[in-house]
């Protein structure tokens, strides 16, 4: 099975979490996340448009596709919507990897064996999904009151990696993401910072479909691991590692992510600063 990454420059240059843009730092993000997914899966491809490929050419891809270039017309706001339409265009099963997700070893590799329809990082449950998707779906609710029947479950799935082996099942969920975001649009539903769409629209529309049809969701990390070892417990227990968030442009991580690629491949990690001097 073969990892893929996304990088849509349209919404990235926009800035996510009240930040600028840091794109010195996630050259250096991809570029670890994408040499540690070649050694989990059998190769790591990149979903992009033209001028993500120009700023990515470097990095450890089998493939650079600039499919993104047929998204250019949706609302960049809807940031998720790269990673979806990466999916969207693939015709054999694959895991998507967030660009700030890294397999420090080898330890994860076997949960991604055995027969699933889709496999996602985790569920997010109790505290942290009460007090930051209710209040999102109040505020689209709003303008867009049939976002409610994607309200019905507790729990929702977390993206931060996601593949399937079913692709009537990527299909299905590709498609409704669309669907949805073009009603979101058309009702002119807001953002407000605090208060994403983004995160109902990616991650409870594909919760939804999943329970609903009673497909078979791989989990990498279980609610049973974290009640075990805590979240970041069990994930150091499996070398796994998602800098959530704005985390990642801190000067501890950073200086981090860029110690272990100068470790793990000396060339890249000299190609990309010599890149990153001209940016």
């Amino acid at each position: 099975m073969k990892g893929i990454h996304s990088f849509w420059s349209k919404a990235y240059f926009t800035g996510r979490w009240g930040e600028e843009p840091k794109i010195i730092q996630d050259i250096f993000n991809f570029a670890l996340s994408s040499h540690l997914s070649n050694k989990i899966f059998k190769s790591t491809e990149l979903v992009t448009d033209e001028f993500g490929a120009s700023l990515l050419e470097c990095l450890p891809y089998k493939n650079i596709d600039t499919d993104l270039e047929e998204i250019s017309h949706v609302d960049e706001r809807f940031w998720t919507a790269g990673k979806v339409h990466a999916m969207r265009v693939q015709e054999e099963p694959f895991i998507h990897i967030d660009g700030d997700v890294f397999f420090m070893n080898k330890k994860s590799k076997p949960i991604f064996k055995g027969n699933w329809d889709a496999i996602v990082q985790m569920r997010e449950i109790g505290n942290h999904f009460y007090s930051t998707y209710p209040p999102v779906f109040r505020e689209i609710r709003k303008v867009y009151p049939p976002i409610d029947d994607i309200n019905i479950f507790n729990f929702a799935y977390n993206n931060g990696i996601i593949g399937f082996q079913n692709m009537d099942f990527m299909r299905e969920y590709t498609y409704k993401y669309f669907d949805l975001v073009y009603n979101l649009e058309k009702a002119g539903v807001k953002f407000p910072p605090n208060q994403d769409p983004n995160i109902v629209v990616e991650q409870s529309l594909l919760t939804t479909i999943a329970e609903n049809s009673n497909l078979h969701i791989k989990e990498l990390i279980t609610v049973s691991d974290m009640q075990k070892d805590d979240l970041f417990g069990y994930a150091q227990k499996i070398g796994f590692v998602h800098l959530w968030g704005n985390s990642k442009y801190s000067e501890e991580y950073s200086k981090k992510v860029k110690e272990r690629l100068k470790v793990e491949n000396k060339k890249l990690y000299n190609d990309i600063n010599f890149i990153v001097k001209k940016l």
